[in-house]
């Protein structure tokens, strides 16, 4: 089977369609960086891998729909919805949660589009873009481990990542009144 090449979309999204997008990913998005280790039985070695990904979410599809049409990526739906509607768990019915969805070449390119526009996550997108700046310089072949740098660089972002998404305390600065 050929090795699947990715390519960033062909879209040309305007200005508008970028600030808007950083004001969705503000408001409704979520930038991650996840982190996933698994274990060679035979070496008993662990290996780390990454993963970036750009999610927004609402119970309105048209919001990840036009995500999806504009910067491409796929939308889905939270199956918790369909659970809790069989199994009527306390009576609760929780409406069903759309996600527009990129990974990790696509996230860079959308997170250095909407880079300008950002007000609340601009942070978090300039951390997440230099953890992807550490695939630019191809540092090792597959089965061989990666540069002990990379990976320290690799584990401080998504570290630093995490810290970010901790809500910042409200205080008077924060709030501007009259």
């Amino acid at each position: 089977m050929p090795k699947r090449i990715y390519e960033i979309p062909t879209l040309e999204p305007s200005k508008m369609d970028w600030a808007r997008l950083a004001a969705y990913i503000d408001g409704e998005g979520n930038i991650q960086i996840a982190v996933h280790r698994s274990k060679n039985r035979q070496k008993e070695l662990v290996y780390t891998s990454w993963r970036l990904s750009v999610q927004v979410a609402n119970t309105d599809p048209r919001l990840p729909n036009w995500c999806r049409d504009i910067f491409g990526g796929r939308v889905c739906s939270d199956q918790r919805a369909q659970r809790d509607r069989l199994t009527k768990r306390d009576g609760y019915k929780r409406k069903t949660m759309w996600m527009w969805m990129v990974g990790p070449k696509h996230s860079e390119w959308v997170l250095r589009g909407c880079l300008p526009y950002f007000v609340i996550k601009h942070e978090q997108a300039e951390v997440a873009i230099a953890y992807r700046d550490t695939y630019k310089v191809r540092t090792c072949k597959r089965g061989v481990p990666l540069d002990v740098r990379v990976v320290e660089q690799r584990f401080i972002a998504s570290g630093k990542l995490k810290e970010l998404h901790k809500t910042a305390p409200v205080t008077q600065e924060t709030i501007k009144c009259g």
